[in-house]
């Protein structure tokens, strides 16, 4: 197995940190596996995480011409989609691609997911990356808001988190759809159920990464909470009353989905507004992205979009 194949020094140290001073971070998402193959998944997880697409597709790609075993192979289906889905992104961002383009590597890693799920069904990840790329695909359609879709791309983060309760980014991208679609009796959409999402989401990410479990900061989580808590625009004295309302449905909650939807009810809340609780949010992204030196592709991407939100807000 090539170490670091076609790799800037500069990358390599970054990437060799990552797997030195986390080890946890990696070891939680290869748990299970050991030796040649554990090490390899670890090298793509650490690239990964700087956003280093060419070595994370060349390490796939080395893996997956040699690895034949049906469950190792699902491992790195799950990887390659999420891999296609990170290239698609970061381009279309960096207008280095077209829609047609990015559309066609979605669809490819969702073919990709799907496999990954026939391989490892109890595993949560593929059913993960199979509503990523699900609504990454209908988002580019412009076809995300319709009924059918949208409770495709439920369904598959349920299932994620029904196999991974502590899965941060499955209750991220739920908190988006509750956000985005209407509500009873036209859909299932909920702008407290997208509140109650995000901050469960952005609970366990730093629950992780204070326990060395996750290496990065993810800064989108905090923009996202903030679009829900604009767009909900409770005062502060709704906030008090519903959040009675949410603890109670916290306590009555039976699945995880409902817990998720009702983990408001769970925290202490700041005598603010929604929005204003938002502006602070957003604010804080800048400060802490603007004095980053040397920020990745992903961190510029989401300066920029917190600067936006902060223009159209204030």
């Amino acid at each position: 197995m090539k170490r670091y194949p076609l790799v800037p020094v500069c990358a390599v140290i970054t990437a060799a940190l990552m797997i030195s001073l986390f080890p946890g971070a990696l070891a939680a998402q290869t748990s299970g596996w050991d030796g040649e193959f554990g090490e390899a998944l670890e090298q793509i997880d650490a690239y990964h995480y700087v956003d280093d697409t060419d070595v994370v597709g060349a390490l796939l790609e080395e893996e997956l011409s040699r690895v034949w075993e049906s469950t190792r192979r699902g491992e790195l289906f799950w990887r390659k989609a999420r891999y296609l889905v990170a290239v698609a992104d970061l381009s279309l961002w960096q207008e280095k691609m077209e829609r047609d383009e990015a559309l066609a590597l979605y669809d490819e890693a969702h073919t990709y997911a799907e496999m990954a799920a026939e391989l490892f069904p109890d595993h949560a990840q593929p059913h993960f990356w199979l509503a990523a790329t699900a609504g990454r695909r209908a988002q580019l359609r412009g076809i995300f808001n319709s009924l059918f879709q949208a409770s495709t791309v439920r369904d598959h983060l349920v299932n994620a988190l029904e196999r991974d309760p502590e899965l941060a980014e499955g209750y991220y991208v739920l908190g988006q759809v509750y956000r985005e679609l209407p509500g009873w009796p036209i859909s299932f959409g909920s702008n407290d159920g997208a509140v109650s999402l995000g901050r469960r989401a952005i609970d366990l990410y730093e629950e992780q990464r204070e326990a060395g479990l996750v290496p990065v900061r993810y800064f989108d989580h905090y923009i996202e909470l903030a679009n829900s808590l604009w767009t909900r625009n409770n005062s502060s004295r709704k906030r008090e009353r519903r959040w009675s309302r949410m603890a109670e449905a916290y306590q009555a909650a039976g699945t995880v989905l409902e817990r998720g939807l009702a983990y408001e009810g769970t925290r202490s809340l700041k005598d603010q507004s929604d929005r204003e609780e938002a502006l602070a949010l957003i604010r804080w992204v800048i400060g802490e992205l603007s004095a980053v030196e040397d920020p990745r592709v992903r961190q510029r991407m989401d300066l920029a979009v917190a600067r936006e939100r902060l223009s159209s807000w204030e």
